[in-house]
């Protein structure tokens, strides 16, 4: 009995420190900022896939992404919201309700978890 109770107190201390993928509010300001595209995973499925956005900005409320297929088309910004996920990660919700998940690889690195892809974005100074 008391190694249970000593392994849910050990849990808990674990997931208050930030440990084992819990979602901390602090992630979702590291994204604002602009991003660029430094690498992606190829997939032998999609020859000449890459990354989709060439530019990302992130503010506080809005989105921009300037498309890499289509450079010369203007980012408007669009209204979003952001959640923070668990293991690094956060949510930008669009007017349409969808939401697309940025993971941190480190502060100056994030990937896009349901691309394709996995591009790679450096943070631009």
């Amino acid at each position: 009995m008391k190694s249970r109770i000593a392994a849910a107190v050990g849990l808990s201390l674990a997931l208050a420190s930030g440990l084992h993928g819990v979602a901390k509010a602090s992630d979702v300001s590291r994204i604002f900022g602009t991003w660029v595209p430094v690498g992606f995973t190829p997939q032998p499925n999609l020859p000449g896939v890459g990354c989709g956005a060439s530019l990302i900005v992130f503010t506080a409320r809005t989105q921009a992404v300037t498309l890499s297929n289509h450079p010369d088309w203007p980012a408007t910004p669009l209204n979003v919201s952001y959640v923070a996920r668990p293991n690094s990660a956060v949510a930008v919700i669009g007017n349409t309700g969808h939401a697309v998940t940025y993971r941190f690889i480190d502060n100056n690195h994030i990937t896009g978890v349901e691309d394709l892809t996995q591009c790679i974005y450096a943070r631009r100074s």
